[in-house]
């Protein structure tokens, strides 16, 4: 799990930093897709009880950081449901795009 937990770690890291570099949204986009896209290859499926813990534990990490106030940790807390919200959708267009691809094929 360890190993897990530190490859996610990585990629919001890596997003973040794309979006402070100002990197164009659709790079973003295509990245955030191409993960998906290789999960659906390896055949690991994400079912919404993932995505769910998923978003859950990342609200729950960020809403135990200390704010300045009551209005800064809202707004962190809804910036960053909105991020993560973001990125579900986007792995979600990747792993159907690939499905996509290969019904088309076969």
């Amino acid at each position: 799990y360890a190993e897990v937990a530190e490859r996610i770690s990585s990629f919001i890291g890596e997003l973040l930093e794309m979006m402070q570099s100002g990197k164009p949204e659709q790079y973003i986009v295509m990245r955030i897709r191409r993960v998906g896209a290789i999960h659906f290859q390896h055949g690991i499926p994400f079912p919404s009880a993932v995505w769910r813990e998923f978003k859950s534990s990342v609200l729950s990490i960020i809403s135990e950081c200390e704010f300045k106030s009551h209005e800064e940790r809202q707004s962190a807390l809804d910036a960053w449901n909105i991020f993560i919200s973001f990125i579900i959708r986007e792995m979600k267009m990747g792993t159907w795009a690939m499905g996509d691809t290969l019904s088309g094929i076969s």
